[in-house]
């Protein structure tokens, strides 16, 4: 009788725990993505001139990187 009571629980257990441990994360992530998305909304309103150069930065950032992409293209290319 214990054994069946044992399997009983493995088998109706663990699925159990899977479901309430995925519902877990998933709500983490949620939050976590909320969070973020709260953090730069906020810091976007609270100080402009300094997000601003942040998106400044990003952008020669890039067009920088994609100059040099094209010019290790053109070099791998000869």
């Amino acid at each position: 009788m214990v054994w069946l009571l044992l399997a009983a629980l493995l088998l109706l257990g663990f699925p159990a725990m899977l479901v309430i441990a995925s519902l877990s994360f998933g709500l983490w992530l949620v939050w976590l993505v909320l969070a973020l998305v709260w953090g730069v909304i906020a810091f976007v309103l609270h100080d402009v001139p300094l997000a601003l150069l942040v998106v400044g930065a990003l952008y020669v950032g890039y067009r920088y990187g994609r100059k040099r992409q094209q010019e290790d293209e053109a070099l791998r290319l000869r």
